[in-house]
């Protein structure tokens, strides 16, 4: 819109001196910040409040709650010197920008999974006179299990202690014309 009308009759020389703008009247059409705003404080919007925002013939001006129409700011009223809002703050919370996508991943792993534990895959277990030349021996730590307890099972070593009944043979359920339904002479489809 702003720019149709600075724009506009633009090659008529006459017209010029008729459409021309002063600055006051260019800050005084430009609009700025929402339409309306959500001026709860730190609380969820309610029901009501969440219906009004999502109400599509809602006018601009119209509010419920903590919902405040016609917040729209004129630039000509806009003091410069006041005090700036902290958007990076949400909820009492500052929230600090990543530099990088690697930063963003690396926030993330630490929310969600915290730091992985490390496994060895080698022990060293103990063991004279093998003729190892030293008192210890290195054995993988899948094989180092007793006689008596035997290896373990691959439900608890490698997938991750699911139940063997998952992973058991499925039985195909096969349906026959005549035998489980009734069979019809025409096509249905």
């Amino acid at each position: 819109f702003l720019s149709e009308t600075v724009n506009r009759d633009r090659g008529v020389t006459d017209g010029d001196e008729l459409t021309k703008l002063s600055g006051a009247e260019v800050m005084a059409m430009i609009q700025f910040g929402a339409a309306a705003v959500f001026a709860g404080g730190n609380r969820e919007p309610t029901d009501a409040e969440l219906e009004t925002i999502c109400d599509r013939s809602r006018g601009e001006n119209d509010g419920e709650g903590a919902l405040s129409g016609g917040q729209q700011a004129k630039a000509s009223d806009f003091d410069a010197t006041s005090a700036l809002v902290n958007t990076r703050s949400i909820f009492g919370q500052n929230v600090r920008v990543p530099e990088s996508v690697k930063d963003i991943a690396g926030e993330w792993r630490a929310k969600v999974a915290g730091k992985r534990e490390r496994k060895n895959r080698i022990k060293m277990v103990e063991s004279t006179g093998s003729g190892y030349g030293s008192a210890y021996v290195p054995v993988l730590a899948s094989n180092d299990y007793s006689l008596g307890d035997g290896e373990r099972s691959i439900f608890s070593q490698e997938l991750g202690g699911t139940d063997k009944q998952a992973y058991g043979v499925v039985k195909r359920n096969i349906c026959i014309a005549g035998r489980d339904y009734d069979h019809e002479d025409t096509c249905l489809a």
